[in-house]
């Protein structure tokens, strides 16, 4: 049985159920009455406990709608390691990406000068939307050199990251030495 104050056994517990991704960022909550039914408890206890949360900034009370879980931005540090499938799923989310579109193009003379290429060698560009449990995070434009990336597209699916589907095709990411 909990020892604290009722109000506090209710924070604690819609506390748990945001963090065990029962309620998605955006997703509104039961109402009051049906949330004090769920914790034997009146809606006023309710109410106070919802109030806290809000404080703290894991709620969001809409006048008239209801209590809503709110969206906290995912931390992100930059470095040439960096790998966003890895990030997400090292805070505990669901990461996956589909590809929106790709194509082999010609490299202009400033893409051909970043992937060490003559302008006018063909480059599969591929274009990728990423999800942070299951919602849109990122649009990513990839650049690679299309002689040295055969068979790139075709392992990318079911891969979730380029650096998988390089490795599918025999090349190291380059990032994975430091």
């Amino acid at each position: 049985m909990y020892q604290g104050k009722r109000w506090e056994f209710v924070r604690s517990n819609i506390e748990e159920t945001i963090a065990s991704s029962r309620f998605r960022p955006d997703e509104k909550l039961p109402n009051d009455v049906e949330l004090a039914l769920e914790y034997g408890v009146n809606r006023h206890t309710v109410r106070y406990a919802i109030r806290a949360l809000e404080q703290e900034g894991l709620l969001r009370v809409e006048q008239g709608r209801g209590t809503f879980v709110v969206e906290h931005p995912t931390p992100y540090l930059l470095s040439p390691q960096t790998r966003l499938t890895d990030n997400l799923i090292s805070r505990g989310r669901l990461a996956r990406r589909r590809i929106l579109s790709a194509a082999t193009i010609k490299a202009d003379e400033r893409l051909a000068g970043y992937l060490d290429l003559q302008a006018r060698d063909d480059v599969l560009r591929i274009d990728t939307l990423s999800y942070q449990d299951d919602i849109p995070i990122v649009v990513a434009h990839s650049y690679f050199p299309a002689k040295r990336t055969p068979g790139l597209l075709d392992k990318f699916s079911g891969a979730n990251s380029i650096s998988t589907a390089l490795r599918r095709i025999g090349i190291e990411d380059s990032r994975s030495n430091g």
